[in-house]
């Protein structure tokens, strides 16, 4: 019997670390922990500043079948599929290929399963906590205080929110570009049944159930309580207010970056710039 092939589709904070991490702990399912930590295989081949990869000599579908070579499974989030279907269509060779088309590339013979959360907004409330600790390296906002941070927090989270949303809709474009049929986990019934759920996984890709499975992970939870702060102090303000704050986040920002070019040039320009910042601050 031939191994198994299978992809985790998934976007940020939908628990498929988890479900790769379990999956991994059952010594049946071939998902060994990349060197440097992680599942995402194809980090390591994608975006113009990590690879030199040369398309135009790659067979593409060969490239994808031999990312199953020493392991049956691995990790993909829309983004890294999107800067795969971008580095590609670079070249002559594969310009044609978009979401649309790339699933023909895959192995005739892989799964994917499609790991997805039902409630959004604490989605996006999860992954603002998990970078909160973040600091915002703008000197119009460390040290200027232009704009507050809570106005800041609050305009991530609801970009957080549409961006979760587009996710998930460019992945349900692609499984039904491609004719694929995935088979899929909800997050919430997942988090309360992760035997189950691994049990399941198993039986559909017809892995043999091993007679003492194993169902553990080395991952700590996030406090649900810091969600519930963060959606309780974020979530109120009505979107239109908070994308009008983060474009003038923006705008500030970027036209403060360009006064440190500006200004070798048009010394009037800078002084210009300062005088609207001061009387900007938040006092």
């Amino acid at each position: 019997m031939n191994k198994p092939k299978y992809i985790v589709c998934a976007t940020q904070r939908t628990g498929s670390f988890l479900l790769c991490n379990l999956l991994e702990h059952t010594g049946v399912a071939g998902m060994p922990q990349m060197p440097g930590g992680g599942y995402e295989i194809l980090d390591p081949f994608i975006g113009c500043d990590v690879t030199e990869l040369d398309w135009n000599s790659i067979d593409l579908k060969q490239f994808l079948a031999g990312l199953f070579e020493s392991r049956s499974g691995f990790k993909l989030l829309w983004k890294q599929l999107v800067r795969l279907i971008l580095d590609i269509q670079k070249t002559k060779r594969y310009k044609h290929i978009t979401e649309k088309n790339i699933g023909s590339y895959f192995p005739e013979d892989v799964h994917f399963i499609y790991l997805a959360r039902k409630n959004i907004l604490e989605q996006a409330a999860s992954l603002l906590a998990m970078n909160l600790d973040d600091i915002i390296h703008s000197p119009v906002i460390e040290k200027e205080r232009c704009i507050p941070a809570t106005l800041i927090n609050k305009a991530r989270l609801h970009g957080y929110i549409h961006s979760i949303k587009n996710n998930n809709h460019a992945w349900k474009r692609f499984f039904e570009s491609n004719n694929i049929q995935p088979f899929e986990v909800e997050y919430e019934q997942f988090t309360q049944d992760l035997r189950g759920t691994v049990i399941a996984l198993l039986k559909h890709l017809e892995i043999p159930m091993p007679d003492n499975l194993i169902i553990k992970t080395d991952i700590a939870k996030q406090a649900g309580n810091e969600k519930k702060k963060i959606i309780k102090k974020y979530a109120g303000t009505p979107v239109v207010l908070l994308n009008t704050g983060l474009v003038f986040v923006n705008i500030l920002e970027t036209a403060y970056k360009l006064s440190f070019e500006l200004r070798r040039h048009f010394p009037l320009y800078g002084r210009f710039l300062d005088s609207a910042k001061k009387k900007l601050q938040v006092k």
